[in-house]
């Protein structure tokens, strides 16, 4: 009996510890030189759980910027609310607009009952934000995990980025906006697609253990764990 419940501890742990993510939701009219808001939550997107109060205080050192269609970088400054961490930014031209949150500053962590072992995690947020008719241009990875979406024929194609370079195999959920997940595996291009079956916003992610020891702040680990998420309205 004993060893069944370890055995089903270790299979249901490393899916709680993956339970609460970080994300990156924009809201705006879509029109020029008219703000768009930018929050970063934290909780779980599957069951709308949005954390609150204190549980929001380590997400102090997110940096956002937005890179604008014509691959000018604006700086956005975030405050904490009671549910997320959010900033503006007002938009001067029309097209595609890429929405970043990164932290990759956090100290070391005890991840062993996670299965993870001593982590560096680094935390990769994105989001789209599209400004009236303007087209999209396409544009290289901006940070260390990132993606490329495309849509043909209702179906959204899309490619993750590693250091620039397509991720082979990439590992990549999809959660519709119901909640519903659904797993996929990226060809030698970081390439997937997938159709969209309802209206809404959807959350993709994609992560990568680099399993290269080191040391930050003082402390040793043992690999350094990278997340990326990306949320887009369909």
């Amino acid at each position: 009996m004993k060893k069944s419940i370890v055995l089903l501890a270790m299979i249901i742990l490393p899916f709680l510890a993956n339970a609460h993510i970080y994300w990156v939701e924009v809201t705006g009219s879509g029109k020029l030189n008219a703000p768009a808001r930018i929050q970063i939550y934290f909780g779980e997107f599957e069951h709308n759980l949005r954390e609150k109060g204190n549980k929001l205080a380590s997400m102090k050192d997110f940096k956002a910027f937005v890179v604008a269609p014509n691959g000018e970088k604006i700086n956005v400054s975030l405050t904490q609310t009671e549910t997320c961490w959010e900033g503006t930014f007002t938009p001067n031209q029309k097209g595609f607009y890429q929405i970043y949150a990164i932290n990759d500053t956090r100290g070391v962590v005890d991840w062993t009952k996670y299965g993870m072992g001593i982590v560096k995690p680094n935390e990769f947020q994105r989001a789209i934000y599209q400004v009236e008719n303007g087209s999209e241009i396409a544009k290289k990875p901006v940070s260390y995990l990132d993606a490329q979406i495309t849509s043909t024929n209702e179906a959204l194609t899309v490619q993750i980025f590693k250091v620039e370079l397509p991720y082979p195999k990439a590992k990549i959920k999809v959660t519709n906006p119901q909640g519903w997940e659904k797993a996929l595996v990226a060809n030698e291009q970081g390439i997937t697609t997938f159709k969209p079956d309802i209206k809404g916003l959807y959350l993709i992610e994609t992560d990568f253990m680099d399993k290269t020891s080191g040391k930050y702040q003082e402390k040793d680990y043992e690999a350094v764990r990278n997340k990326f998420s990306i949320t887009l309205n369909n």
